[in-house]
């Protein structure tokens, strides 16, 4: 079992890290909204609280996110603090943009 942050999160990797039968927990912050949310966070699905700020909920997407086809699919365990959201919210709409020039 491979524990990472999203600094090892391309295809490249995850396939290695799942030769021979391997497993990995890939890890990674939403806090910032996406132009477009990834398919796991578009699924529908009830989340289960299992804290005071914890919400979590299991996800399944085919590769390519059109859902549960005969491919094998990739699951997803979603979770969501409410709290930090509010907070992430807040600082987004307080922040100024970021802009970078190259």
């Amino acid at each position: 079992m491979w524990v990472a942050d999203r600094g090892v999160a391309s295809a490249t990797n995850r396939a290695y890290l799942t030769r021979g039968g391997g497993h990995y927990i890939h890890a990674e912050n939403c806090a910032t909204p996406p132009t477009k949310p990834a398919p796991p966070l578009a699924r529908p699905g009830r989340y289960h609280t299992v804290a005071d700020n914890l919400r979590v909920k299991e996800v399944h997407v085919a590769p390519g996110g059109d859902g549960d086809g005969p491919a094998r699919t990739v699951r997803f365990v979603v979770c969501h603090n409410p709290d930090q959201a509010q907070r992430d919210a807040t600082v987004h709409k307080l922040a100024p943009p970021i802009c970078v020039s190259r």
